[in-house]
């Protein structure tokens, strides 16, 4: 017997073996006169049945030998070379050392079922070389009355048969690292205050056992999500400042600033490395709000630091951090439905591990007059003799603080001339100050159920003491009214009060 070989091969050829052998000696005494095969060159004279049945060979350096057996009471000899083929798998798979358990994953059952059911058609198919290095040595029936046993001999290449071994053992150990590993490195994270780590550890082994296929997925699945959502429960984020301020077009005097801590042993301990995700509210090219985000991490003090970007609001506001951690529940997007519940609870968690912050934006818009002149023409250019606009802008100016002084300025004036031209007039009516000027006109006009008006235009606001444009924006609307007068006075002073609130909001 060769020391090298591994403990299932060892129980094969000395345990098994010695067992086997004796109750086949005793079985081929009876049955010996009944033979209906033989292996010519290994039959015993006196009992005739082959001496691998009574003395199975020992593996060297070169093979290993399997014997699968099986009987059937009623005769058939396929339902006992079957079985005997079953048996014999055993033997192989025994000498493998591959077991099949709660934690094997899908990948692994299904390669060892594919290597089981083609040793099965190689048995089936003497001389076939489906799989490396095994061929059936022999075979040999045996009857006695209506009872048939069947036996069959494999030989199997020793170097090859250690390669399938260590090909099946490494792909059923991969479970381990999927499932498992994650699983015992976020606990040990946990253990030393690392709950970000933790988490994500414990989310990329759920997702792995939600994916593949193992005993007691859900099992897995469900203890992973719980102790993710305890991990981030652990975590907390607290405003370090609150109720900043500052001027439009001008920076923020100071950083918003958050920490993001946990407890071991009872004591807070900053969060290293942990990602928030900022979100506020910004001007878009179109003049229209938008929400932006961004991505900030806390440093070796637990602390994030967000520098907000000029503001281009005017106005009370709020900024919000929160826990980000969209790049590993990604991995769950696609658990099955039955799942889904447990993952809603894990990202609610996440989502109330944030903070938000008050702040304010000033202008100092409101400390210079703004005059306003505006022109409303019909859809075919002729001035319409209503003052909807610049009467809509004004209420809205008014109500944010602003002065609005009379000017003395025919709005026909600002037809067809350049912006040069039109700042030069009016800053001959009123010296110093700001003026918000533009001509809109009426777009669309539509009868049917009442009346639809579009109208629309470009307004800008201009410093009359250099001459320069602060503002300039083009805007539309639509109005419905039961006549046409109502609906295009309508739609006018609804357009002017959109103007009036942009350039409350965003002129410097």
């Amino acid at each position: 017997m060769r020391t090298s070989h591994p403990a299932g091969y060892r129980l094969h050829s000395s345990f098994c073996r010695a067992a086997t052998a004796s109750a086949l000696l005793v079985a081929a005494l009876l049955f010996s006169g009944c033979a209906t095969a033989q292996s010519p060159n290994n039959g015993n004279a006196v009992t005739g049945v082959p001496d691998w049945v009574t003395n199975p060979p020992t593996g060297d350096n070169r093979y290993d030998y399997f014997v699968g057996l099986a009987s059937d009471s009623t005769g058939d000899v396929a339902k006992a070379e079957e079985q005997a083929t079953n048996s014999l798998i055993a033997e192989i798979v025994r000498f493998l050392d591959v077991r099949i358990t709660a934690d094997t994953t899908a990948e692994a059952r299904t390669t060892l079922q594919e290597f089981q059911a083609t040793v099965v058609q190689q048995v089936r198919q003497t001389g076939s070389a489906q799989v490396k290095g095994f061929r059936v040595a022999d075979r040999y029936v045996q009857r006695q009355g209506g009872r048939v046993t069947v036996y069959i001999l494999g030989r199997y290449d020793h170097d090859a048969l250690l390669a399938e071994q260590q090909r099946l053992s490494a792909l059923f150990q991969e479970q381990i690292a999927a499932v498992s590993g994650p699983e015992r490195e976020g606990d040990q994270l946990l253990a030393v205050g690392r709950e970000y780590e933790a988490v994500r550890k414990y989310v990329e082994a759920a997702a792995a056992a939600a994916g593949s296929g193992i005993d007691n997925a859900d099992v897995k699945f469900e203890r992973n999500i719980n102790k993710a959502r305890s991990a981030v429960s652990d975590l907390r984020i607290s405003k370090l400042n609150d109720n900043l301020s500052a001027t439009l077009n001008e920076p923020f005097s100071e950083d918003f600033l958050a920490k993001v801590e946990t407890s071991v042993g009872g004591v807070a301990k900053p969060v290293a490395d942990v990602p928030l995700l900022v979100s506020y509210r910004e001007l878009g090219t179109n003049g229209r709000t938008r929400v932006a985000t961004t991505t900030i991490r806390t440093n070796s003090d637990g602390v994030a630091r967000f520098t907000h970007p000029i503001p281009t609001i005017v106005g009370g506001d709020t900024l919000t951090m929160r826990l980000d951690l969209s790049a590993s529940l990604s991995s769950l997007d696609s658990v099955p439905g039955s799942m889904q519940s447990l993952v809603g609870g894990l990202r609610d968690a996440v989502a109330s591990r944030r903070v938000s912050f008050s702040y304010s934006v000033i202008s100092r818009a409101v400390e210079t007059p703004v005059a306003v002149v505006v022109l409303d023409t019909d859809n075919a250019g002729n001035p319409t003799n209503e003052n909807g606009t610049a009467s809509g802008i004004e209420s809205e100016l008014s109500a944010q603080g602003f002065t609005i002084p009379s000017i003395s300025f025919d709005p026909q004036r600002l037809k067809g001339r350049s912006d040069a031209e039109i700042i030069a007039g009016l800053r001959a009516s009123m010296e110093q100050g700001r003026a918000a000027y533009g001509v809109v006109s009426i777009q669309e006009f539509t009868e049917g159920d009442g009346y639809v008006v579009k109208v629309g235009g470009t307004v800008k606001v201009a410093d009359l003491s250099s001459g320069r444009i602060l503002y300039s924006r083009s805007m539309f609307t639509l109005s419905r009214g039961d006549n046409a007068a109502s609906a295009i006075s309508a739609a006018f002073r609804t357009l002017g009060r959109n103007f009036g609130q942009d350039i409350a909001r965003t002129l410097p």
